[in-house]
């Protein structure tokens, strides 16, 4: 992200770096957390790496989605 920033900041040369902000993200591997992201002044910054907005990726969202569509609920329960 370091590097997009670099790119992005050498394509902007009216604005500068702004220090980095914390977010979580939560995969289908596990949760992320405390990932620092840079920031620059004019707010326009975007990581490919990272969804915008978003806390949980694309693939735990299907996954997520696949299971309500089969048929499985919170309240199943294995026994």
């Amino acid at each position: 992200m370091l590097k997009e920033e670099e790119i992005y900041l050498e394509n902007n040369p009216p604005t500068k770096g702004n220090g980095f902000y914390e977010r979580d993200l939560k995969t289908a591997f596990g949760e992320l957390t405390a990932i620092r992201v840079p920031r620059t002044r004019d707010n326009g910054f975007k990581s490919a790496l990272l969804p915008y907005r978003k806390r949980i990726t694309e693939d735990l969202d299907a996954l997520i989605r696949a299971m309500l569509i089969s048929g499985m609920s919170t309240r199943k329960q294995k026994f």
